[in-house]
């Protein structure tokens, strides 16, 4: 008995079979670049900005009033690279003045080291902003040892007050916006 086999049939079949392999793929690998990934290119490469701590909240506070020169706020994927005074314990600590600058909504800070993080709302007679979210690390950036997701106004001056700092400089990435579509250029 011999087979007379179709060349056409034979493409259609290997067509047909790609396209249910392509169908039947994992959807988890057509996913996005998670933020902390995205946020691990910032964190690592920067660009970066260098930022001195203030010891006592008067000092941040007078600052803050001084030249509303909200220095965090400049550029939303900058790397800021911390020095943060000694304290009496051995460690560093600090505060730095923050302003939102996307909108209302939560917003992550990362840093990468260890630290104790509370932010204060200055314009609510420096209440403490209780934290969504905390987290001693980040399964898409190694480099993360810090993160918080907090709820922010953009009204709003806050102070981040870092204490048990590790080292006099550490990597921060202030608040991102979180699900906000963000297009820049790296």
């Amino acid at each position: 008995m011999s087979f007379h086999i179709n060349k056409s049939l034979i493409v259609s079949l290997l067509i047909t079979f790609g396209m249910i392999l392509v169908g039947c793929a994992d959807p988890e690998d057509d996913h996005e670049e998670s933020q902390d990934a995205h946020v691990c290119e910032h964190l690592v490469d920067g660009p970066s900005a260098s930022l001195t701590a203030m010891a006592a909240l008067e000092d941040a506070l007078d600052a803050v009033n001084a030249d509303n020169s909200y220095r965090v706020q400049a550029q939303l994927h900058t790397r800021y690279d911390v020095t943060f005074p000694a304290d009496t314990t051995g460690s560093y600590s600090g505060y730095i003045p923050y302003l939102p600058i996307v909108g209302d909504g939560d917003y992550v800070l990362y840093a990468d080291a260890a630290v104790n993080i509370t932010i204060l709302n200055h314009s609510e007679d420096n209440a403490v902003v209780t934290p969504e979210t905390v987290m001693d690390h980040s399964d898409d950036c190694p480099s993360v040892a810090f993160k918080g997701i907090y709820h922010l106004h953009s009204e709003d001056v806050y102070l981040i007050q870092v204490t048990g700092a590790p080292d006099a400089l550490i990597g921060m990435l202030f608040p991102a916006f979180q699900g906000e579509d963000d297009d820049h250029d790296h």
